[in-house]
């Protein structure tokens, strides 16, 4: 979507303003450029000051005169809406389809800013209703993107293709899903888009709308026949997206409408990992609440609790154990969520894990206990942490080395000190009492 910018990297300086203005007698350069490139033509275009731009033309000024993007004035004229200079620079034998740095045409600023005076104008002197820019997005995908549902109607009257697909595949409908815009999913989709359009991912409007918690765009996607369970080429659905985004209200929505609430992706992640990834407890709530397995594991064996910990995302980790999450639940490497924080140096996640049960002294396949872990992530204060709660400065994992070794041959000489300072002194206090 190159062309969402538009003209609004323009940058003004004391001449242009007066040019845009009106004030003929500071033009003593028509062709003086800012620190964009933008010359005379280009603010007096943006600011649709015709008289202007008529004057600097008959003095010479060449009308395609670029920017150092690329836009000419004409580019500017119709981003900015103006409908009178547009035609008269048009009169004036200016490009209607010059391609600016990112490949877009005027009609694709007309269309993104919903000019249907301009978009007809743009037409009728030649402009290609189908030109795609670098990335393959057309007028309609500008038109779409901007939810401006007359444009659409107008370009698809004019030859537009519906279904035309982007570089990664999308069409004109996943953009208007991608930002909730109503009107223009129903033109859309009277005028023929296929609502179940897949893009180079495998991801339909409704996977677009559901991830950006469109509750309204995904309730009409549904009535107009989108598959409520599409997947991706990962396996995902849109349930899957919502939960990541966080969105309970479309999560709900989608569940009320047949969506799987235990659908796997190809990796074996629910939408329930998903929300316990993203730390989302209101989803994870609410799933939970409707009968998703709270103990589902992906196809390592991790279950959501275990996504929660690796993220270190406190509220999560709680809500799930106390619906019923198996703390001490092992993955296919025999890690426990408390490994999974350990690693990744969350304190907060590991003290409540240690708090709810959490076998402090767990051993995966290769023998490593979250100290362990901690000490080869060099996270001083997990590793302060679990020694504190009773975790065994002396375990050995099934190459004989002991957390001190891996922070030793990590270069955490500070946690190694620390764990051999605190095992002596453990040692020193019971020689005391024996």
């Amino acid at each position: 979507m190159s062309w969402e910018t538009g003209g609004g990297h323009m940058k003004r300086s004391e001449l242009h303003r007066d040019a845009s203005n009106g004030a003929d007698d500071t033009m003593v350069d028509d062709f003086v450029g800012d620190d964009i490139g933008a010359s005379l033509l280009h603010y007096a275009a943006f600011s649709g000051r015709t008289d202007v731009v008529k004057m600097v033309i008959e003095r010479g000024a060449f009308v395609d005169v670029r920017d150092r993007m690329g836009f000419t004035p004409l580019h500017y004229a119709s981003f900015n809406g103006r409908a009178e200079t547009t035609k008269l620079l048009v009169e004036r034998g200016a490009e209607v389809n010059a391609r600016n740095e990112v490949g877009a045409i005027p009609l694709h600023y007309a269309a993104l800013s919903g000019r249907t005076d301009l978009v007809e104008l743009l037409i009728e002197r030649g402009a290609y209703v189908n030109m795609k820019d670098k990335v393959g997005a057309t007028p309609l995908h500008a038109a779409a993107f901007g939810g401006q549902a007359d444009v659409i109607e107008l370009l698809v009257e004019r030859g537009a293709e519906v279904n035309e697909r982007d570089e990664d595949g999308a069409t004109p409908l996943h953009y208007a899903a991608l930002n909730g815009h109503v009107d223009a999913i129903e033109s859309l989709i009277d005028n023929g888009a296929d609502v179940n359009a897949e893009d180079g991912d495998g991801c339909t409007p409704l996977h677009y709308a559901a991830l950006r918690g469109h509750a309204d765009v995904v309730d009409l996607l549904i009535q107009r026949g989108a598959r409520v369970n599409a997947k991706n080429k990962n396996g995902a659905t849109p349930l899957q997206y919502a939960a990541f985004g966080g969105k309970a209200d479309v999560v709900d929505l989608l569940i009320k409408r047949g969506a799987d609430m235990n659908a796997r992706d190809s990796d074996g992640f629910t939408p329930l990992h998903a929300a316990a990834g993203s730390g989302r407890v209101d989803v994870i709530e609410l799933l939970i609440d409707r009968g998703a397995d709270v103990n589902s594991r992906d196809k390592n064996g991790a279950t959501p609790l275990h996504y929660a910990a690796l993220n270190g995302h406190v509220d999560a980790i709680e809500s799930l154990i106390d619906r019923g999450a198996d703390i001490n639940a092992r993955d296919k490497d025999d890690c426990i969520p408390l490994h999974y924080a350990s690693w990744r140096g969350h304190a907060y996640a590991a003290d409540l894990l240690i708090k709810r049960g959490a076998r402090v002294n767990a051993k995966n396949k290769n023998g490593a206990t979250p100290l362990h872990r901690a000490a080869l992530g060099g996270h001083t204060d997990v590793v302060r942490l679990l020694l504190q709660s009773g975790a065994d400065p002396d375990a050995m994992d099934k190459e004989g080395k002991t957390p001190a070794d891996m922070a030793e041959e990590r270069g955490f000489i500070h946690i190694a000190g620390l764990i051999r300072s605190w095992k002596n002194g453990i040692r020193g206090l019971n020689a005391g009492y024996l």
